[in-house]
């Protein structure tokens, strides 16, 4: 199996400006988001990038740590995708994925120096339809 290349976290503060917490800057180029995947639904998408191989996409949300994970458990799952491993501390959560034998991925959920902000990491080996 290929193995899981985890990228950086965003600094990015989140979607709901307060005191000292610039609204997040979407990304201009989102167009090689994966089709069967609608990141842009929890969030602001402000980083996609491509680095050896791996597809790595930041997301700006407004919603809870908790919510945010037990809703992309879900929905990697509609897209084709297994929950290999998956941990949640309540400010932090980590998903751990596999589509098939060579797509491999990773989610990491985390509260972000904002409060009422939380960032997104996604982190895919291959993206189906692009």
């Amino acid at each position: 199996m290929v193995a899981l290349l985890v990228l950086g976290s965003i600094a990015a503060c989140g979607s709901t400006p307060t005191v000292g917490c610039p609204a997040p800057v979407a990304a201009t180029d989102v167009s090689s988001l994966p089709d069967d995947l609608n990141l842009t639904s929890y969030g602001v998408v402000v980083r996609v990038q491509h680095v050896s191989g791996f597809l790595s996409v930041g997301v700006v949300s407004a919603r809870s740590v908790s919510d945010l994970a037990a809703d992309l458990a879900v929905d990697v799952e509609k897209a084709g995708y297994t929950v290999l491993r998956q941990d949640s501390e309540g400010i932090e959560a980590d998903l751990y994925l596999s589509r098939g034998e060579r797509e491999t991925g990773a989610i990491r959920v985390y509260q972000t120096s904002c409060q009422q902000q939380v960032g997104i990491d996604v982190t895919l080996s291959r993206v189906r339809g692009n």
